[in-house]
């Protein structure tokens, strides 16, 4: 039977023989990731990956990789790059598989939300079936 402290104990020593890779796989291996979001988080690790190569990770060096790479995205781009990378430090912190030195010091980007609707399918019906509107701007309504 193992004590709290003697498991503590294993994952401290594991996390010193992990490097980034398999850190990046075990985060990635999460049963309760999407399909779609694990295909996201690979993409944007495979590149911190490539740029960190063997050199020890710190939160620094995770923000100079999206700053870096990404300072010229989207503000809905970069507030997905930045939430994977912090997704995956805090996921490192938690099961202390991989130590990452310092925090992560990326902030968020404000984005620009659209708040127009589209017309309901009924009401454009409703519209082009009018009569007393020329055929003319009917059809042109219509095709825009």
């Amino acid at each position: 039977m193992t004590t709290a402290s003697s498991r503590s104990a294993l994952r401290l020593a594991a996390a010193s023989e992990v490097d980034l890779a398999e850190a990046i796989d075990a985060f990635l291996s999460q049963p309760d990731l999407a399909p779609t979001t694990r295909a996201k988080y690979r993409q944007t690790l495979a590149v911190i990956e490539d740029e960190l190569g063997d050199a020890a990770v710190t939160g620094a060096g995770l923000a100079g990789v999206v700053a870096q790479r990404w300072h010229h995205a989207s503000p809905a781009t970069w507030n997905r790059h930045v939430a994977t990378v912090r997704s995956f430090a805090r996921h490192c912190a938690r099961t202390r598989i991989l130590e990452i030195d310092g925090d992560v010091e990326l902030p968020r980007r404000a984005e620009k939300h659209d708040h127009t609707r589209s017309i309901p399918a009924a009401s454009l019906e409703r519209l082009w079936e009018r009569r007393d509107i020329d055929l003319r701007e009917r059809t042109l309504w219509r095709l825009l």
